[in-house]
């Protein structure tokens, strides 16, 4: 009686339009008692009717098709929300994946450095913890910027394992003492240079001074003399040095000419102060009397100038003193020969 006054099985809108419905009550999913088969099937039919709201195929009733008109604007809202969603879910996982292959690129980066690997154990390990704090997995790596850029901590330690033993060759800095040296080491940055590139040529002016710590080999050579191969451990722009040294004027830029020509044969990792740093480090290092320290006074050559005119005054005027003294000496003995001599008696 029921199946013919509403005809499930076999749609009669003439007799009774079951509009959306029709499709679970044809389906028998309406008489299963199962509720996990229920619950599948509504899921299905839902997630269909909100992607393909245009199937949906409602009879007159009009709260029928007010629930149809929900459904469709739902679907037109809820499903380009949620591929965007997915969208960005995705994006991030790759860009999170990219991210650890960079940061994982950079760290090999660090790690195959040759500076690196002249440093001590502890240093070694520090840096490492420092990287892994600090790289976030960002493009645009410079490994040279980074090791510029590191807290003045570790970037202290570094510049005095490896600058430090080069430092004491420099002529004028060798009678440095140790707190002096160790407070010229927060000048030094670090510079590459690719093979080809010249640290300094003869004739141009110094405006670094530049420590070859490690990292390649150079060729020196000047007009007089031949070519000489300079490796890990060498200085270059020491000029600068006696030009900072002998500057009273702080307006002065007339740096001093090189007199050798520095060349890359290799690739050269080389910490360098800028010529104003350190014409202000030995500013500082002026004593309260205006006079600088020993260890620069030593070996500038205006105070060796110095030193020499008053060396040869003093040697002068030592000279003339022991000349005056002699001559002193000499002139009373003569006078009293010349007097005694009318009182002596006469030969019988």
């Amino acid at each position: 009686s029921l199946n013919a006054f509403c005809p499930a099985k076999l749609r009669d809108p003439t007799s009774f339009d079951f509009g959306m419905f029709h499709d679970a009550l044809q389906s028998g999913i309406v008489e299963v008692t199962n509720f996990l088969q229920k619950f599948l099937y509504c899921f299905q039919w839902g997630i269909r009717s909100l992607s393909f709201a245009q199937n949906f195929q409602t009879s007159t009733d009009a709260w029928e098709n007010i629930f149809s008109s929900a459904m469709t604007i739902t679907g037109a809202v809820f499903i380009p929300f949620h591929l965007w969603n997915v969208m960005q879910f995705l994006q991030h996982i790759n860009g999170n994946s990219e991210r650890k292959i960079r940061k994982s690129s950079q760290m090999q980066e660090v790690e195959m450095w040759r500076l690196f690997h002249v440093l001590s154990d502890n240093l070694k390990q520090k840096i490492r913890k420092y990287c892994q704090s600090v790289f976030q997995g960002t493009e645009g790596f410079n490994l040279h910027q980074f090791f510029n850029d590191l807290p003045p901590e570790l970037s202290f330690a570094m510049k005095h394992e490896l600058c430090l033993p080069v430092l004491k060759e420099v002529p004028m800095l060798q009678r440095m003492d140790e707190q002096r040296m160790n407070a010229i080491l927060y000048h030094f940055n670090l510079v590459p240079y690719t093979q080809g590139m010249f640290l300094v040529q003869e004739g141009n002016p110094v405006n670094k001074l530049q420590l070859i710590v490690v990292g390649g080999d150079t060729l020196s050579w000047s007009s007089t003399s031949v070519f000489t191969p300079r490796k890990d451990g060498e200085f270059c722009g020491e000029e600068l040095v006696s030009w900072a040294v002998d500057q009273q004027s702080d307006s002065s830029t007339v740096f001093p000419r090189s007199t050798r020509t520095v060349e890359a044969v290799t690739q050269v990792d080389a910490f360098s102060i800028e010529a104003g740093d350190l014409k202000e480090f030995v500013n500082q290092c002026r004593q309260p009397d205006g006079q600088l320290p020993k260890c620069f006074r030593y070996g500038s050559e205006k105070w060796r100038n110095w030193a020499a005119v008053i060396i040869q005054q003093a040697w002068c005027r030592q000279r003339k003193k022991k000349f005056q003294t002699s001559l002193l000496a000499v002139t009373p003995s003569r006078f009293a020969v010349s007097s005694l001599r009318p009182i002596r008696p006469e030969a019988t």
